[in-house]
């Protein structure tokens, strides 16, 4: 009897564990997308997220990969994948056209 009142323990704890973790993704989910969809730049999207104490930035090998949430991680590519993406892109695309002011303005 009381091997099976510890089995029922478990099987609550683990399902008590995922139910969590459920709900901190999802939380994490709608908080990353409502920030990046108000964000027309990345520096406007990491700013958004770090104003929220719940939130910190992850980053790994130098770039920010996504936020820790109640002391996990979610990564940008696995919430919002597309969404990031275009975000990167238009940055880069941004980044590009300075560039290309600037070495015009240089040739003048």
């Amino acid at each position: 009897m009381k091997k099976i009142v510890n089995e029922l323990k478990n099987i609550s704890k683990n399902i008590q564990e995922k139910a969590d973790y459920v709900a901190a993704w999802t939380t994490t989910l709608n908080h990353v997308y409502d920030c990046i969809i108000e964000s027309d730049n990345l520096r406007e999207f990491y700013e958004r997220l770090k104003k929220d104490p719940d939130y910190t930035l992850y980053e790994s090998n130098g770039t920010i990969q996504g936020v820790f949430y109640k002391n996990q991680p979610f990564l940008f590519k696995d919430i919002i994948p597309k969404e990031y993406k275009l975000l990167v892109w238009n940055q880069l695309s941004y980044e590009a056209e300075q560039q290309v002011a600037k070495e015009e303005d240089l040739i003048r």
